[in-house]
This record gives structure tokens, sequence and C-alpha cells, in this order.
């Protein structure tokens, strides 16, 4: 709780009422500031176009977006829109004026099949390092996904596997996610969100937040270093007129939106800019590997981020001054094996049969039941 502690979020896990965004998966992170947020502001009122097709959707959140770009099916009840293709997850709850909010376990088990949105598949927490290994696929896919239904959108992803580690002995932090579309050429985009406008240099990109006194906050930097896919595009988005784009529009209020954030009276991080890394080829299956390297405006030292490859074998090397610590993953496997000094710990040595979750058995009863 030091004033240069790293703080790192993460969630996965279900859905129960319309307050919950669709961001299973997402992460924040700061040190000395906000380097990584979660975007967009509740507001100006709650149904606005910027709260509905931004701030509520997967596009504001720092997660990985799957495009179909037929998947526009406008939205039922009362009130029939047209909501931003933002490539995101499922729409659920009563805030799509849908279906009520579940009221209790049993209301909510009975609708199982809309509300189960993700699994916390592991979590270790050790003494210089934090894992979690998490399932989001229910988040994209249920098995009503493609019956041309606005909330259950269209069947774009089969499989959405998230591990994030926090490596406390060095201050990194890895994010690896494992994609499988419904078809090669739905697009893929793993997101981060930021206050001020990244720099890119080939692979890898840079944040710098400045001090703010009045927020008693230091200022920081964000150095990322994306290794896989391989030859990744990256793009930056926003600035002036375009903060909060998605879908061929930006969401700010017909350009009220700043005046409504600044009448809030309290700060407020809804953010300016996002980092789009996307394959540089279209197929069905990915994986993004990148990693995160937070430091204070005051700290003077970096860790050096190494690439490995060794077979079926990769992951990222983290050299510091004191010492060398190795991630290892298996190509399109879930597990993870820490390599430093005598430690050779395979963390979560996942069996290939635990990939298939409880939710995609409960998918095969649950069309047997239909049939």
């Amino acid at each position: 709780w030091s004033p240069d502690a790293t703080y790192l979020s993460f969630k996965a896990g279900d859905n129960f009422w319309s307050h919950s965004h669709l961001d299973q998966g997402a992460f924040t992170l700061y040190k000395g500031g906000e380097l990584a947020i979660d975007s967009g502001f509740y507001g100006p009122k709650y149904g606005s176009d910027h709260h509905m097709n931004y701030t509520y959707q997967s596009i504001a959140h720092n997660l990985v977006t799957v495009t179909d770009p037929d998947d526009d099916a406008p939205s039922s009840g009362k009130n029939v829109v047209s909501i931003a293709n933002d490539g995101g997850q499922r729409r659920i709850g009563s805030g799509w004026g849908l279906e009520s909010a579940p009221i209790d376990r049993n209301d909510w088990l009975e609708q199982r099949t809309l509300y189960h949105t993700g699994t916390m598949q592991r979590y270790f927490e050790g003494h210089d390092s934090v894992v979690a290994v998490a399932d989001t696929t229910p988040a994209y896919t249920n098995a009503q996904s493609g019956s041309g239904e606005f909330s259950h959108r269209t069947r774009r992803v089969e499989r959405m596997w998230r591990t994030l580690i926090y490596d406390r002995a060095s201050d990194v932090v890895i994010v690896r996610d494992l994609v499988k579309s419904s078809r090669a050429e739905f697009r893929k985009r793993w997101l981060l969100h930021t206050q001020t406008e990244p720099s890119i240099d080939g692979q890898r990109f840079s944040v710098t937040l400045p001090a703010d006194a009045a927020r008693r906050q230091s200022g920081g930097s964000l150095n990322v270093e994306v290794l896989f896919p391989e030859q990744a595009r990256l793009e930056k988005i926003g600035g002036a007129g375009a903060e909060f784009f998605v879908d061929g529009k930006n969401y700010d209020e017909n350009g009220t939106l700043a005046s409504a954030i600044r009448k809030k009276g309290q700060p407020t991080e809804a953010g300016n800019w996002r980092m789009e890394v996307s394959p540089p080829a279209a197929q069905e299956h990915d994986e993004f590997l990148v990693v995160l390297i937070p430091r204070t405006a005051s700290s003077s030292s970096s860790p050096r981020i190494r690439k490995l490859v060794a077979g079926q074998q990769h992951g990222v090397e983290i050299m510091t001054e004191a010492g060398t610590r190795r991630w290892w993953f298996t190509a399109d496997r879930n597990g993870v094996r820490l390599e430093a000094g005598a430690v050779n710990e395979a963390i979560f040595p996942l069996r290939e049969e635990e990939e298939t979750t409880r939710w995609q058995r409960f998918q095969a009863w649950w069309h047997r039941a239909r049939s």
C-alpha cells in the first residue's frame, strides 16, 4: 500500500444483473496513476447513446473482441434501436430491456444459459507471483448464439481463455489469450485503454501519465511488448473526436460528453485513447502474449524482456538485477510453468480434458434435452 505500489484488478465470472458490464476477463492497472483503465462514463444519463453503445459494451474494457460484420441485429423489446457492433460479449441484463434481473439463486439458475459468462478455472497466489486462469467463452457464446437474436449475438467465439500473471519479483504483468473464432475472417482485437496518447515502436508501445498533485498521483509509465502474434498490427484509436469510437461513430453525445464529465465534480477516468493489437492474417486460432511493465515517474530501472521459443514451448524471459525469471507456455494449451533459479514449477499443468469446461458440458446436455 505504499505510494509506489502496483494495483492490478482482474475479473472473470458470471453476470447477475444489469449493472454488470460486458467485461468478463477485463483488467485494470495502476502505478503512480491510472495506466490501463476501464474507459467510458456512466452518463450523461442511464441509457444514453454513450452509455449503451460504448461504456456498457466490451469495447470500453481491456479484453479481446471478435467482430462479425453481420452481427447487426437491432434490439428487441419496447424500444427497437441499433446498437454499435463492437465485437464484444453477449448483451445480458435488464438494462437491455430483454429480461428482468434474477431475484435469487434459483431464479438465476433457471436463466443460467443467459447469465453464465465465465469461470475462474485456476487461481494461485505466492510470495513472488499471482496467476489467474479464466475461461470466458460463455460470455461471448451460448447455445442460442447465432439464432438471430440481438442479445445472444451471432456465433463468433468458440474459445476465449485468458491467463493473467503478476510477477511480483520483477513488477511485470503478463497477459496471455487463447482465442478461437467461429470463422477465420472474424477480426480479433486485443484492447488496452489509456488516458494519454500511446507511442508505438514496432511491436512495442508505451504510455506516460504526468503527475497530478490535486489527486496525489506521482505519475507513471507503462511499457508494453507484444510477443504474440508475431508481426502483429498495432493501431491507436482516440484523440479529439475519436475518444469513444466504435463501429464508425464516436459516441460522445454530439460533443457534449466532456462538459457532462466536468460537471460531475469528481475525478473521472473516461479515457481518451485505446490500443488495438490484431493478428497479421485471418485464421481461426490465435494467441496473444503481451507483457506490461508499469513504472513510477521516478523509477530509474526497467527489466529486459526476451521472447522464448523452444519447440512447442514458448514464453517470456524477465531479466532484472535480482535475477532471471522465465514463464513458459505450451502452444495452443492452457497452463504455465515458472523457471526461476532452482525453481522449475508447473503452477497450472492443465490436462487437455480440463479444457472442456463445465459450461461446455452443460451446452451439450442442453442440446440433447431440446432434441
